[in-house]
């Protein structure tokens, strides 16, 4: 089995998009970082393996978005629930960093 950074980010904007998105100015719902934790979290294998995945997509999504700050800009007080999956999604689809899982 194979576990993929992009196969994380979807599931992230995925579980966002059924259950809300809680900001520092709207809830409920859930954290862009609780989010793609989550899905790491639920990703076979080791724990080195989750803890590889997790830190390999906020660096996708860092490097997607271009912040020098993640929690800054996505943490903005006009930010919605629509830019935060569409950031998840668009680095989604511009990562290919796997793992082997046996």
């Amino acid at each position: 089995m194979t576990a993929t950074v992009g196969g994380i980010m979807a599931a992230a904007a995925d579980r966002i998009e059924s259950g809300g998105w809680a900001s520092h100015y709207q809830q409920p719902g859930v954290t862009l970082s609780d989010a793609i934790a989550l899905e790491a979290r639920d990703a076979a294998g080791p724990n080195a393996t989750r803890a590889a995945l997790l830190t390999a997509a906020f660096a996708a999504l860092k490097r997607h978005i271009g912040a020098a700050c993640l929690s800054d800009c996505l943490g903005a007080h006009d930010r919605t629930q629509p830019e935060i999956v569409a950031g998840l999604r668009g680095a989604a689809g511009t990562t290919s960093e796997e793992w082997r899982v046996s």
